[in-house]
């Protein structure tokens, strides 16, 4: 994650929804006093910094308990987010590719698949929403250079480095993956998500 006090913002790291990329990008606008988790992001140069005791996916609970409430106010806010769909099976595939997926069988791995946390984690606070925006994935490109004029950040010419692209190999829509009853599964664990930033179910 990171948060950068040279141009005021949070951005949190969510699991499986481009943010590897997205702070890559991101890492290239802050300064010397800014906090910059590491990452795994091999072949990328990413400068980590001032992150002792910050998770690369730390919670807006453990970012509180660090630097008080009131910098979610003074600061702007925003992460990445991703149909809920798509994301399981992103998991699915990052679990395979490090080893932790014992079958390369999605519903033998379901339950496995569908431990990735929910956006409640980084965008709510005691029950309040605190994000300023958000970043789809689905529309990477517009949101990020949105989001990089509201923060006054150069937009011109911006390249998304493209980091863990190796994981998921895209053989087939993430939707031909579930049966019908996993798929109420995963409507059932994400309604909050799917309501919140407007995706179908």
């Amino acid at each position: 994650m990171i948060i950068s006090h040279k141009h005021k913002f949070i951005y949190f790291k969510v699991e499986k929804v481009a943010s590897t990329s997205t702070e890559l990008l991101l890492s290239n606008f802050c300064g010397e006093d800014d906090i910059v988790t590491d990452l795994d992001a091999e072949g990328h140069k990413h400068t980590p910094r001032n992150h002792t005791e910050i998770e690369n996916h730390a919670s807006s609970n453990q970012i509180r308990n660090l630097f008080g409430e009131n910098i979610f106010k003074e600061y702007f806010v925003f992460m990445n987010v991703r149909n809920p769909f798509d994301r399981v099976v992103s998991f699915f595939h990052f679990l395979r590719y490090k080893g932790n997926a014992r079958s390369a069988n999605f519903s033998r791995e379901f339950r496995k698949s569908i431990r990735v946390p929910g956006y409640s984690k980084y965008c709510m606070l005691g029950g309040e929403y605190i994000l300023d925006d958000y970043i789809k994935l689905e529309s990477l490109n517009d949101d990020i250079t949105r989001i990089f004029k509201k923060l006054n950040l150069a937009v011109d010419n911006i390249t998304i480095p493209r980091a863990k692209s190796k994981i998921n190999p895209h053989k087939k829509h993430y939707m031909d993956y579930y049966s019908e009853y996993q798929k109420q599964v995963v409507v059932e664990k994400f309604k909050d998500d799917f309501k919140r930033f407007n995706y179908e179910y």
